[in-house]
């Protein structure tokens, strides 16, 4: 279930990130005639003020900045641009994890636009760089940077409304980390609650799926959010995936240090191969939080499986 789910993670982020890519290749190509503001100004009039993304771009053999707006319409979800002194569609996509906002809830299209710039400027092979601004479930606006051909935030300029944001590098054998996930799941999705957790041990990544949650046009769907163990990681966009069907749950029920002290003896157990353990999964039925581990060692699987899983109850 939990492999099978990651794959699923990586898919849908990955097709995301493809329309993504395509409406910022689609930029690249426009000469802007107006200052980022006034660009702005054109789009949101075509648009209206309910959006959840902007993105400006700057850098490059473009002169000056590029904007792009996203919204959902009548049912469809699109970034628009003003280009050739005209808006235009630039192509619809799945509908990402958010919420429709005022634009003016968003940080000023000047302090986006001179993100972009000193991006550009600053990182090797950044140019040109795209700055992002996008709701999330929790009603915080993510900002964020990242090179026009890289498909990963530029670390150290990410912020949850105006402050820092980061997920430091996880490590389940110790209690501040349970605390750490907890804190990222409600900033960004505004409660705690939680329906699966995978430590996938081979590729040094936790993935984690918090609870129903919906995307910018109100339909029910899941996210996912993706933190190392090795660094800090910024967990961002959030990609809007299917059904997870799993009972939510809060860390908080349940002791962090036990949770901790589980993951250790699990690997360090004298019982089974723990050179072939390659994933623990967390899920709950309501009342006791349940953990699997996977193994690639066949013995182990058939012959010991009770070392391989078992249950913490509720504080």
């Amino acid at each position: 279930m939990g492999r099978q789910h990651h794959r699923t993670v990586v898919v849908r982020a990955a097709a995301g990130m493809a329309a993504a890519v395509t409406v910022t290749a689609s930029l690249a190509g426009c000469t802007p005639t107006k200052p980022p503001k006034d660009q702005l100004a054109e789009i949101t009039a075509v648009t209206g003020n309910q959006i959840f993304a902007i993105e400006v771009m700057a850098g490059g053999a473009t002169k000056g900045e590029t904007v792009s707006v996203s919204t959902t319409r009548n049912g469809t979800t699109s970034s628009y641009a003003y280009d050739d002194g005209k808006v235009t569609d630039q192509g619809s996509f799945n509908p990402p994890v958010g919420m429709l906002m005022d634009v003016g809830a968003f940080p000023s299209i000047d302090t986006l636009a001179e993100l972009a710039k000193t991006t550009a400027k600053e990182e090797d092979n950044c140019s040109p760089a795209k700055a992002h601004a996008t709701t999330t479930p929790s009603g915080a606006i993510a900002t964020w940077a990242e090179c026009f051909n890289g498909q990963e935030p530029v670390e150290g300029k990410t912020t949850l409304n105006g402050q820092p944001f980061v997920v430091p590098a996880l490590d389940l054998t110790t209690a501040q980390s349970y605390t750490a996930i907890d804190q990222a799941v409600t900033q960004l999705l505004g409660s705690p609650n939680i329906s699966h957790i995978q430590y996938d041990l081979q590729r040094s990544q936790i993935i984690i799926t918090p609870e129903e949650t919906v995307n910018t046009q109100g339909e029910p769907c899941y996210t996912s959010i993706t933190a190392s163990t090795t660094q800090p990681t910024t967990p961002l966009p959030l990609i809007c995936f299917g059904n997870v069907g799993q009972e939510p749950f809060a860390l908080n029920d349940y002791d962090s240090t036990t949770i901790a002290t589980t993951i250790t003896d699990l690997q360090n157990s004298p019982h089974i191969d723990t050179t072939a353990l390659s994933s623990i999964t967390f899920t709950s039925d309501g009342h006791t939080l349940h953990w699997e581990a996977n193994s690639h060692n066949l013995a182990d699987r058939k012959d010991k499986k009770q070392y391989l899983e078992g249950n913490i109850p509720k504080r």
